[in-house]
């Protein structure tokens, strides 16, 4: 029983290694590679716009306004996760208190 079960388990890894190392191809046969840009399918006059761009597009959340109106606080994942920030009203880098 044990021996079958060996067998079964080295087919499984074999044609998981084939399709693998097979590779994969388009309905066209062309074959599937990374993206560098996104473009519209729809709209040909539409601009494309770079995977980078949508990768490392941030949110931010919350934003209110400190007591004494000196600095803004809020909810952002500039960090890669979600953390508290305050940033000085006329402008500047953020802080991260969290």
């Amino acid at each position: 029983m044990k021996i079958v079960r060996e067998i079964a388990l080295l087919v499984v890894a074999l044609r998981c290694l084939g399709a693998v190392l097979a590779g994969s191809t388009g309905p066209d046969d062309r074959a599937i590679t990374d993206p560098q840009a996104i473009v519209s399918a729809a709209n040909s006059s539409a601009r494309a716009v770079s995977v980078d761009d949508l990768f490392y597009t941030r949110s931010v959340f919350g934003a209110a306004w400190s007591p004494d109106g000196q600095e803004v606080l809020f909810s952002s994942d500039i960090s890669g996760r979600f953390n508290l920030w305050k940033v000085r009203a006329p402008g500047g880098w953020p802080i991260q208190l969290t």
